[in-house]
């Protein structure tokens, strides 16, 4: 890992229909979503929908809850 990124699998260009043949889900994820089979395959790194929102910018838990409002 270097600079806060997951490393992530590169698809072989070679390839490209990789999954057609595949009956069962693969123990890695990978085959599982047929039109994007690296889709939630491991060591891919998910689709953010809201850039990140941490309080110091980089890994500090945002809106930190006070104590009493936890219960």
């Amino acid at each position: 890992m270097q600079g806060g990124c997951a490393r992530t699998n590169l698809p072989n260009p070679c390839a490209e229909d990789i999954c057609y043949h595949k009956h069962f889900r693969t123990f890695d994820g990978s085959c599982n979503n047929l039109e994007n089979s690296l889709k939630g395959a491991a060591f891919t790194p998910y689709v953010r929908l809201l850039p990140p929102a941490y309080d110091d910018g980089m890994n500090a838990v945002a809106g930190e809850f006070p104590l009493n409002t936890m219960f």
